[in-house]
């Protein structure tokens, strides 16, 4: 995996990581901060689950994030639009 790319996105990467975890809240994927063991503590946490489970979901999100990124990035259109970072135009 190559978390780096997600931690220096992570701002943009915030709504597909809400999206994917809806009982994070702003608060937690603030506190997060990019940091894939934060995300694994935080998902164990607010859901309840085997840390080991938590770092399977973290994982499995990763691989399919970072698909979509590169598809994106290589003029594809992504099959699955939430995980893609939207940039707002001021």
């Amino acid at each position: 995996m190559h978390w780096n790319r997600i931690a220096r996105q992570w701002p943009e990467l915030s709504h597909a990581v809400k999206a994917r975890w809806l009982k994070l809240s702003d608060r937690d994927v603030a506190d997060i901060g990019g940091m894939r063991e934060a995300m694994i503590v935080k998902v164990h946490d607010r859901y309840g689950i085997a840390k080991f489970d938590a770092e399977k979901q973290v994982n499995a999100w990763t691989d399919t994030l970072l698909a979509a990124l590169d598809k994106r990035e290589a003029g594809g259109k992504s099959d699955a639009p939430d995980l893609v970072v939207h940039r707002h135009r001021p």
